[in-house]
């Protein structure tokens, strides 16, 4: 999608600008604050992108672009939560420690059609998931 954003903003917008019958400031203006909020939105999408994975006795969260890497032990994990919607991503998962510290991720790079078998693997592990997801998931 970010792709499509700089294409249509190269091809459309920027050259746009250009034929606006304003002063010099006024273009750039625009510019520079159109750029500066693309680059903004860039970086929240690269910062969502998270995929998991799962050993036997951990949970750890990746993110491949910002280098960020935290891991949860299934016996520190009271109850998690599997969310849907958002501008940056579209699953969420919450985790509630035994401490009842809750850690909030966006897992946009984990397929849909796996949600299940998380679940499945966060109950053998006797953790309470709840389900909010929607396109039928974890029916």
């Amino acid at each position: 999608m970010l792709i499509i954003v700089y294409i249509f903003s190269a091809l459309v917008v920027f050259p746009s600008l250009l034929t606006l019958d304003r002063s010099e400031e006024t273009i750039w203006g625009i510019a520079l604050t159109y750029s500066s909020i693309l680059i903004f939105f860039t970086f929240r999408a690269l910062f969502a992108c998270c995929y998991i994975t799962i050993t036997d006795t951990e949970i750890i969260f990746i993110n491949p672009y910002i280098k960020y890497y935290r891991k949860f032990s299934f016996s520190d994990i009271a109850r998690a939560k599997i969310s849907s919607g958002g501008t940056y991503a579209d699953k969420f998962l919450l985790i509630w420690d035994n401490k009842d510290k809750r850690f909030y991720k966006e897992i946009a790079l984990v397929d849909g059609y796996d949600l299940k078998e998380i679940v499945g693997i966060f109950n053998e592990h006797g953790i309470e998931v709840e389900k909010d997801i929607w396109k039928g998931y974890l029916k």
